[in-house]
């Protein structure tokens, strides 16, 4: 997160499983939020 400010980024993007309490937690306890447009969905490229 620091290297990131300090490359003068305003915003970051995580993220992870909806069960992975233990990561929504850190992120949560960093400031974090969830989304604001409303519910997600990923795509993955191979």
């Amino acid at each position: 997160m620091t290297t990131g400010t300090r490359a003068g980024a305003t915003k970051m993007f995580l993220t992870t499983g909806a069960e992975n309490i233990a990561a929504r937690s850190l992120y949560e306890a960093m400031g974090g939020g969830l989304a604001s447009q409303g519910p997600t969905v990923n795509y993955w490229f191979c």
